[in-house]
């Protein structure tokens, strides 16, 4: 058995994710997992309003076609796109991480999630700011990753980054080259360790 990783980055990203999302790649790889990326493109607001569904049915088919389990990995409106995955096509991931999602913190995780973790940082001021965004059936913006969800879960595990040290307090300073190094190897430790077979 050999993990299939998939790493979907956020909206308004022009490098498909290779400076944020795509600097957990190494981590897995050392832990004997296939790492792919989901490079969706440069979405807007907008874009991501109206087309995270087909990106979201892409990342579907990737989890049904694999003969492995799969651990999908999102950050910021990548979330958003592994939730749809789970709530409108029934992708059954054998495990799921949220870095800072930008999803609404009273959002119910689907029956197909079977477990999940969420990185999050209170001092998040992107996914506070999604709150006041429109919401739309594939835009489900808000402020789970500045708190974590709202209600309890036994399938959620939630960390606070800004209880550890170094501490992650922006929405993507978890990637950065000084922290990388200590959140990598947690991510994939953790992820690894919760897979539902």
């Amino acid at each position: 058995m050999k993990p299939q990783v998939l790493l979907i980055h956020g909206f308004n990203v022009k490098d498909g994710g290779k400076k944020s999302i795509g600097e957990l790649g190494p981590y897995f790889t050392n832990r004997d997992c296939d790492v792919h990326m989901r490079k969706y493109g440069h979405f807007t607001i907008t874009e991501a309003r109206l087309k995270n569904d087909d990106v979201a049915k892409q990342v579907e088919q990737f989890v049904k076609n694999s003969v492995e389990p799969v651990i999908l990995v999102g950050h910021s409106n990548g979330c958003n796109i592994i939730y749809l995955a789970m709530k409108l096509f029934k992708a059954e991931p054998a495990h799921t991480v949220f870095i800072n999602p930008a999803l609404k913190r009273d959002i119910r995780m689907p029956p197909s999630c079977k477990s999940l973790d969420i990185w999050h940082s209170p001092s998040d001021k992107p996914v506070k700011w999604a709150r006041f965004l429109w919401k739309s059936k594939y835009l489900n913006w808000g402020a789970m990753g500045a708190y974590g969800p709202s209600y309890e879960d036994p399938r959620i595990n939630s960390y606070n980054k800004e209880e550890m040290l170094p501490s992650s307090k922006t929405h993507s300073d978890m990637f950065h080259t000084e922290n990388i190094s200590f959140y990598g190897p947690k991510v994939a430790d953790a992820s690894l360790r919760r897979i539902v077979r």
